[in-house]
């Protein structure tokens, strides 16, 4: 058996196979010796059907089971031996093989290529600063403070934008069909939305007016409103809306004080300010990390040098272009062939963009987890399952299983590996909080450093000359 490895481009690979003759008659007298113990032919007890008539009858689909295993098996020697680690599907090209010859094929197979990434530990970081600023602590006090406003009725003025009023309302049709009807509906001044209808003029139509007041507006009733009824025999039709003003209520919000404070559960309003920004701080601080430890991973994918197997990227992104192209034809019969060929080369520039991203990203994390020694657990994963199973109300083990047949856990082990990989980064970084502003500064590598030690030695002598 001869197996030759050679490289055909960029992450590309072709296998070359020749399995003697001498050994395919050897595997194919172990095949029909095989077959031969098992087979039924009528007239015949199992395993005693002659062997010319075995051959006569089932050789042609003996050769094909055989040449199947053989690629099967020499396909899996080579990518074993050669530690290669295969993307995509082996591209196989034609199997010769005639009984009392070798058997030849040759294969193409894609690999993900040798990972270096760059220089990671040590990166440079100035993330803005999470501090939370005295406006922003005032601006929680003041949505606390305002959810402790009260209700409290007024009659002496007009109504304003924040009163909610007691009315009474009644919604007809242009034919006199009564939709809605009731004497103590209850209105905010403000809204804009009435019956699941937006009614941009409401908010204007009902600010300035004292009890007692009617208000008459008109809209028409769509699909998604109750008005509609069930068969929404109503929707499209013309309303007529009358609102009748029979309380306005202000609503009263406390003063930012000690006792505001001690609803909250503080003692003074000191201490409710101080626990505030520490809590803003601890939040803010949390999503500042979290998209540091995007961009420091988004940064070394931008700075890694490698070879990807385009051929293949160009391919999947060719077959989700042909589907594109026949699901767009299918939705929008009318679109015409140049721009349907416009978005159809659009999706596939983006779909290949897409696809080299995310094999980088793969890459990079794959090369930095194997480095460190970063892996997965299963209980991490199983602890993940359990949790979304619980969470869709399904058993975590055919959550398991579903997840195994879409191929989705492979996606979950790698999101779990990527957030590791994250976390590591960040905690090998310099990072500094300061202004408003990203900076992300990669270490230099090896190579570069040493030039540049070069050179500054370079400049001292010079200076003590």
């Amino acid at each position: 058996m001869a197996i030759e490895v050679e490289e055909a481009g960029p992450c590309k690979l072709v296998v070359k196979v020749e399995v003697s003759a001498e050994e395919m008659e050897k595997r194919l007298e172990e095949k029909l010796r095989e077959f031969q113990k098992t087979a039924h032919l009528k007239g015949f007890r199992p395993g005693h059907a002659p062997r010319h008539l075995i051959e006569r009858l089932y050789l042609k689909d003996i050769v094909e089971d055989l040449k199947s295993s053989v690629v099967e098996e020499t396909l899996t020697k080579a990518v074993e031996e050669n530690e290669l680690r295969l993307v995509g599907e082996p591209k196989l090209g034609d199997v010769e093989f005639e009984r009392g010859k070798s058997l030849q094929y040759q294969a193409e197979i894609f690999v993900l290529p040798k990972v270096t990434p760059p220089s990671y530990k040590g990166i440079k970081v100035k993330a803005p600063d999470p501090t939370p600023s005295a406006e922003e602590v005032d601006a929680e006090i003041e949505r606390l403070r305002k959810s402790r406003g009260q209700l409290t009725p007024v009659t002496d003025r007009e109504t304003r934008p924040d009163d909610r009023l007691v009315v009474s309302m009644s919604v007809t049709t242009a034919d006199g069909e009564q939709l809605f009807k009731t004497d103590h509906g209850y209105i905010a001044v403000g809204m804009k939305t009435l019956f699941g209808v937006d009614i941009e003029e409401l908010p204007k139509l009902l600010e300035g007016k004292k009890i007692g007041d009617e208000v008459e507006f008109e809209f028409v009733v769509t699909e998604d409103s109750p008005l509609a009824g069930e068969e929404k025999k109503n929707a499209g039709k013309k309303a007529r809306c009358v609102v009748k003003i029979k309380e306005i209520r202000a609503v009263v919000y406390p003063d930012v004080n000690d006792e505001l404070a001690k609803a909250f559960g503080f003692e003074t309003m000191e201490k409710m300010r101080k626990a505030i920004k520490e809590r803003l701080l601890v939040t803010r601080r949390i999503k500042v990390e979290e998209e540091m430890e995007e961009r420091l991973l988004a940064a070394l994918q931008e700075n890694l040098k490698v070879d990807l197997p385009q051929e293949l990227l160009k391919e999947k992104a060719e077959v989700f272009a042909e589907y594109l192209r026949v699901k767009l034809k299918a939705d929008n019969p009318q679109m015409g062939e140049d721009e349907l060929a416009a978005e159809v080369e659009k999706a596939r520039k983006e779909r290949h963009k897409e696809l080299e991203n995310r094999l980088r990203r793969q890459l990079l994390v794959d090369a930095i987890a194997k480095a460190e020694k970063i892996f997965v657990t299963e209980d991490e994963v199983n602890d993940v399952i359990s949790r979304l199973a619980v969470a869709n109300n399904i058993a975590a083990a055919d959550l398991k299983q579903q997840m195994i047949e879409a191929g989705q856990l492979s996606e979950l082990r790698f999101e779990l590996l990527e957030s590791k990989v994250k976390h590591f980064l960040r905690e090998k970084s310099e990072v500094a909080y300061e202004g408003d502003r990203w900076k992300i500064e990669l270490p230099k590598p090896i190579s570069e450093e040493a030039k540049d030690e070069e050179a500054d030695t370079g400049a001292t002598d010079a200076d003590s000359d």
